[in-house]
This record gives C-alpha cells, sequence and structure tokens, in this order.
C-alpha cells in the first residue's frame, strides 16, 4: 500500500508527516513492516506472522504444548505489491474523472431545461452540440 493510502485510511493515527515516519521506522525495527521509498511513492507492506496451531504442533515430531510462536518470512515490496498500488491509484482517479463527468452532465442538462423552459430552443441545439463535442474530445483519453 502507499503511505499516502495508509494516512487516509488511518487519519486519526498518522497526524503529521514526522509522527507518521517514527511510527513507520519503529514498526519497521521491530519487523512489523517493510518500506520501499525508492520510487514515487513510498511502499509499504505489512507483514503477518502465521502462527502453527497447536494440532500442527501435536503432529510434529514433539508433544510440546507451548505456545505457538510466530514464525515471520523475510518479507520485501515485489513488482506485484507496486503495480497493485499503481492499479489503486489509476482506479480512484479515473473514478473522480466520472464523478467530475457526472456532475458537469447534471449542470448542463440543468442549463437546457431552464432554457427550454425560456423557450430557447436554437440555444439548447447548440448546448447539446457543444456537450456531444466535449465528450467526444474526451474519448481521446480512452483509446
Amino acid at each position: 500500500m502507499e503511505l499516502e493510502e495508509l494516512t487516509d485510511l488511518h487519519s486519526e493515527i498518522f497526524t503529521d508527516d514526522e509522527e507518521t515516519q517514527l511510527i513507520l521506522n519503529h514498526l519497521q525495527k521491530i519487523g512489523k513492516v517493510a518500506i520501499e521509498a525508492s520510487s514515487d511513492q513510498t511502499m509499504i507492506k505489512f507483514i503477518v506472522p502465521t502462527v502453527k496451531t497447536k494440532q500442527s504442533q501435536l503432529n510434529n515430531s514433539g508433544w510440546s504444548l507451548s505456545p505457538a510462536k510466530p514464525k515471520e518470512k523475510a518479507i520485501e515490496i515485489t513488482e506485484v505489491d507496486r503495480s497493485l498500488a499503481t492499479l489503486k491509484r489509476t482506479e480512484k482517479l479515473l473514478n473522480d474523472e466520472i464523478d467530475n463527468m457526472e456532475s458537469e452532465m447534471k449542470t448542463l442538462e440543468q442549463t437546457a431545461r431552464t432554457r427550454l423552459k425560456e423557450g430557447s430552443r436554437g440555444a439548447v441545439s447548440l448546448l447539446f452540440q457543444a456537450i456531444l463535442l466535449d465528450f467526444n474530445s474526451r474519448d481521446t483519453y480512452f483509446d
């Protein structure tokens, strides 16, 4: 996950940049997160320990009933993690663009309805032509 996404999700914990860096550095030192700051966005990957169940402990060679110890692997941020973060960012940008377009369409529709009520059919016709030209020109973003 990207640092910006983490701070947005948990803004009550990550109130300022200095405090955020302090928390993340501590978590990295104790082996709870992997951090990569080399890309354009700081990537963070939380390390989730796997715990053996008592049944799997009993099935092993010993009959130890001691508490299960977490088994942690060395973790790194992979290309898949980076691609997933990029995909999430792109999805958010596209959803924002869709919201903006829908808002603009509603505004233009209201303008057209108002002009129709006023009896200005020529202005409405020009408005719809402008709308079509505007949205047809935006199709080039998705080619």
